[in-house]
């Protein structure tokens, strides 16, 4: 059964059973808008994804595309020291597209956003030209009274630290694009459902993190005492009279563009240094 069998309301009675509400959902899905409860300073990001683009059907199922864009966008609003609240999702795909892989994508996307505390409040369904299937979801945080933790905190003579892990989700892209998933079954899941540690964002804010920024799979933040990385690696700048959190590990390797990640993953023990070596080109 494809898209062209259904009407928007038969498809609607399908998915909306299978996403998660919250407490603070005065309306949702079903009505013009929704209504969410927001009593403190409200966080709001978006990302889309577009397959051949963002992911390819014969390495990601339904579910997986579902989760990951659930992990992109919340990753952001935890980066922010933020809490997520809800979810806005939006499907545009060819009428050929079957019912199963929509129903599997919303059973993605409603398992990692009740896991990570999210409603989904509503969306949008439209039909696109032949071949296209692309999503976007806008994700709504709150701040819970404390102010926003920004990337531009970050200053020369930070010391960095991280929460999580580093560089599995590459790893797992490259061995894809490799034809070899099976060296690393463990990288090539991460790749396919990211989990950041949403939590710690709010827990860097709360300790007092003057910025922050979110990997796949980790978060970063410094505090005084050695320089902030270099190129895509981005960093949080604590206060000098807060200490990071517990759990959150000092990161001292090196930062050039490229280094990072790789360098980061060694110190938080993501790869086994056998298979670094191989995922980077050696032996």
């Amino acid at each position: 059964m494809t898209l062209a069998d259904l009407t928007e309301e038969q498809l609607l009675a399908r998915i909306t059973p299978r996403l998660p509400g919250g407490p603070g959902v005065l309306v949702g899905p079903g009505d013009d808008t929704a209504v969410l409860r927001c009593d403190a300073a409200t966080i709001i990001t978006t990302d889309a994804a577009v397959r051949g683009r963002d992911w390819r059907d014969d390495w990601s199922t339904p579910g997986d595309v579902g989760a990951k864009i659930v992990a992109q966008n919340l990753a952001d609003v935890a980066a922010m020291g933020g809490r997520p609240l809800g979810l806005v999702v939006t499907l545009l795909a060819d009428p050929a597209t079957t019912v199963a892989w929509v129903e599997g994508f919303a059973d993605g996307l409603g398992e990692a956003a009740r896991t990570a505390g999210a409603a989904v409040l509503g969306g949008d369904l439209s039909s696109a030209p032949r071949g296209t299937l692309a999503v976007s979801v806008t994700a709504l945080g709150t701040l819970d009274g404390q102010a926003p933790v920004l990337r531009s905190g970050a200053c020369a003579g930070d010391q960095v630290a991280v929460a999580g892990t580093l560089g599995r989700s590459a790893a797992g892209l490259l061995l894809l694009e490799r034809g070899r998933p099976e060296l690393d079954e463990e990288l090539v899941a991460t790749h396919r459902r990211p989990q950041p540690p949403l939590a710690e964002g709010p827990r860097a804010g709360a300790a007092g993190a003057a910025g922050c920024s979110t990997s796949p799979t980790g978060c970063f933040a410094t505090a005084p005492g050695s320089p902030p990385p270099a190129g895509s690696l981005s960093t949080c700048r604590a206060r000098p009279s807060h200490r990071m959190p517990r759990g959150w590990l000092p990161l001292s390797v090196p930062t050039t563009p490229g280094s990072a990640c790789w360098g980061a993953a060694r110190s938080t023990r993501c790869w086994r240094a056998s298979r670094a070596r191989c995922l980077r080109g050696g032996r």
